[in-house]
């Protein structure tokens, strides 16, 4: 599958663009430890470099939907690399 960007917004309000490669297949109704209530997620490798801390395996994560407020195809602009929550 072919690397998106989203404009993703954390569990802990964190907001800003990351790189990810999404699993096919994986869009589900459920609860994660992330994300206590039932909510639409899916699973996506997380390819942004400040992603990993080094540690393997690099970045499978599950995103909420919910938190995704837009996807890109290509890199943001140098202004709207990062936003961080107040």
């Amino acid at each position: 599958m072919t690397d998106v960007w989203i404009d993703y917004e954390n569990h802990r309000g964190v907001r800003r663009w990351r790189q990810v490669t999404p699993v096919a297949g994986t869009l589900r109704f459920t609860a994660t430890p992330y994300h206590p209530e039932a909510q639409w997620v899916f699973d996506a490798h997380d390819v942004t470099p400040e992603a990993f801390s080094g540690t393997l395996p690099r970045g499978l994560r599950s995103f909420a939907l919910a938190s995704v407020f837009a996807w890109s195809a290509e890199a943001p602009g140098p202004r709207t690399a990062r936003v961080e929550a107040p």
